[in-house]
């Protein structure tokens, strides 16, 4: 723990503390404030109201933010602080310890049966050097006799392991010779670890101590990154074969086998094309499936999902089989068919997918012989997720009967393939629709998944857009019948032209028609435009008739009482052509316009 000093009797204090390292300190030592931001400050980032700067000082500025207290080397006198550049200077460093502190110790084999907790204290009769105790029978001590420090049983004043590495104090990660006997027939070296960290804390290899969610975090906090190793998320069974090709299935309690859940979610980005007379349409999107993956355990999850990443492209992760061979695996991943795609595709994994865990539960620690700290969460309590993006054609049973009025309802299947039938099951969890919902001829109005038989399936329901034939079709035809219609009103002697008329009309209805057919499938069934287009063709030839009937049938003579028979057969075709056809006529689209409203918004 280090700590600001408050007056020049602390600074004093200090110094004398070194003891026979004063020379190898050459009077001089790293004083525990930083230059942050212009201002000096402690390390915990409060303010120091005791700075007794040498004159001159300080005169780096920002290249040089640290501090020393500078002693004369002759009578032992403080002279003050000078600023120093913390990269290029080397200063000896005072820490305060706590009369109690617990500290762990990892990586012994379990048939050593050391303690793994212990209580430091400072053995003031061995230069002020810490000094371990174990909390049943054993102890971590420096030997001068070997120079090393030792790890000893007390009750039968054994030497376990010894450590006479390169770091003064043996805290961290650093390796130790295990005597012969201990964790086996043959000494060895072997790395432990003895760390002041709580369970919620990572150790480096310093001893420096990293809260655990900065493990594996893409960012390197340690000194030597080992904060950034061995980052791998699954942790395969080492006690029985893990096979991929095969579920997470479980026993029922009354017997047989209950099936594993996939929760399937879909986001429909877009729809890419509507093809009528092939009966396909294309979206992209995005398939989700979520199962728990009971049979493995996960590694040092994160709490942001897309850092918990599961690598199941390629050979897959090593690892060392029962028979001692390193074999190569990855873990299972549900399949689903597309039933409706042309060649039933189905879903896979690649460079284009990925997996991911999220953290749901709380973890567990690795056990005290294994060198790695480790946060465990159980596969059964933290879902993993499929996610890739697809864009396939699918079939689509278009009903026309009501063009271009009509709404359709196009589907994708998801199906459980063959292999899996009974060992898993389809679930319906999130269906959205983030791509535009007005495109091109359709407007989306709606998009469900329900539940099937054979899996699931996600229909969306898509409503014509009716303005392009309402601009191109429906008002020309109109107005082309109107035309049409009055050619009944001229007087006789313009027959020719009325006559002219009339069968343009017919012919340019005709050509519509036509131009209209093609667009679509041809159909067994009478489409609503065909009404209405074959109502503007009989139209014509009903006038053409009645004006043949008119221009041809004679009229009553000057001063005849008693008209003629076709005379008064020409008056009633005047009647029929002057007020009942354009009735028919103005029925018929009102009776249209009508049906069309009530087939659009209700049908």
């Amino acid at each position: 723990r280090l700590t600001a000093l408050q007056t020049w009797g602390e600074v004093g204090e200090i110094r004398e503390k070194f003891g026979e390292f004063k020379e190898d300190c050459n009077s001089k030592f790293w004083v525990p404030v930083r230059q942050q931001d212009g201002r000096w400050l402690s390390l915990s980032s409060s303010s120091v109201p005791y700075l007794p700067w040498t004159p001159g000082q300080p005169n780096g500025g920002h290249h040089q933010a640290c501090v020393e207290a500078k002693f004369d080397k002759l009578n032992g006198s403080f002279q003050g602080y000078n600023d120093l550049n913390c990269a290029k200077s080397v200063r000896c460093f005072f820490c305060l310890v706590n009369s109690f502190q617990r500290f762990s110790l990892r990586g012994m084999c379990k048939k050593a049966s050391t303690d793994t907790k212990f209580v430091m204290s400072v053995d003031l009769q061995n230069h002020g050097r810490p000094y371990w105790k174990g909390y049943l029978s054993t102890e971590i001590s420096f030997s001068p006799s070997s120079s090393s420090w030792q790890l000893r049983d007390i009750s039968t004043s054994q030497v376990l392991a010894t450590y006479n590495g390169t770091s003064s104090w043996p805290v961290g990660r650093n390796d130790w010779f295990v005597a012969a006997g201990v964790c086996g027939s043959a000494g060895g070296e072997r790395g432990l670890l003895l760390s002041s960290c709580s369970s919620s804390e990572f150790t480096c290899g310093d001893g420096t101590c990293l809260p655990i969610s900065a493990k594996c975090d893409g960012l390197s906090d340690c000194r030597d990154e080992l904060d950034e190793r061995d980052c791998w998320v699954v942790e395969f069974p080492t006690h029985r074969h893990y096979q991929e090709n095969l579920p997470p299935v479980r026993r029922k309690e009354g017997g047989g086998i209950a099936q594993t859940k996939v929760q399937v979610g879909v986001d429909v980005m877009s729809v890419t094309d509507i093809r009528e007379f092939s009966m396909k349409w294309g979206c992209k999107l995005q398939l989700n499936l979520t199962w728990v993956e009971g049979r493995v355990r996960w590694r040092d999850l994160r709490e942001n999902t897309n850092l918990n990443v599961v690598s199941n492209v390629g050979p897959g992760q090593e690892r060392t089989g029962q028979a001692g061979h390193q074999v190569k695996q990855n873990i299972w991943v549900p399949v689903v068919i597309f039933a409706n795609s042309p060649n039933n595709d189905f879903s896979q994994t690649d460079v284009k997918s990925s997996l991911t865990v999220e953290r749901l539960s709380n973890y567990t620690t690795s056990p005290w012989d294994q060198l790695e700290e480790v946060a465990y969460y159980e596969g059964e309590e933290n879902p993993v997720t499929y996610r890739r993006k697809f864009k396939k054609d699918f079939s689509c049973n278009f009903q026309l009967y009501f063009y271009p009025f009509d709404t359709q309802s196009c589907s994708i299947l998801l199906h459980t393939p063959d292999h899996l039938a009974g060992l898993i099951s389809l679930t319906a969890d999130q269906l959205v629709f983030t791509g535009p919902v007005q495109m091109l001829q359709y407007n989306v109005i709606n998009w469900e998944m329900e539940e099937v038989e054979e899996g699931l399936k996600v229909v969306l329901t898509l409503q014509r857009r009716f303005h392009h034939h309402l601009f191109n079709t429906f008002i020309p035809t109109f107005c082309l019948m109107i035309v049409c219609q009055s050619t009944l009103y001229f007087k006789s002697e313009h027959f020719k032209t009325t006559a002219g008329v009339t069968v343009t009309t017919m012919l340019v209805m005709y050509t519509l028609y036509q131009a209209v057919s093609h667009k679509l499938p041809p159909t067994a069934y009478i489409k609503m435009i065909d009404v209405w287009l074959i109502f503007g063709l009989m139209l014509p030839f009903c006038v053409f008739f009645l004006l043949i009937m008119i221009e041809h049938l004679p009229t009553a003579l000057p001063g005849e009482t008693v008209p003629s028979k076709l005379s008064q057969v020409r008056q009633k075709m005047v009647k029929i052509a002057h007020y009942l056809l354009p009735l028919v006529m103005a029925l018929f689209a009102v009776s249209y316009a009508a049906a069309a409203i009530i087939v659009y918004n209700y049908v």
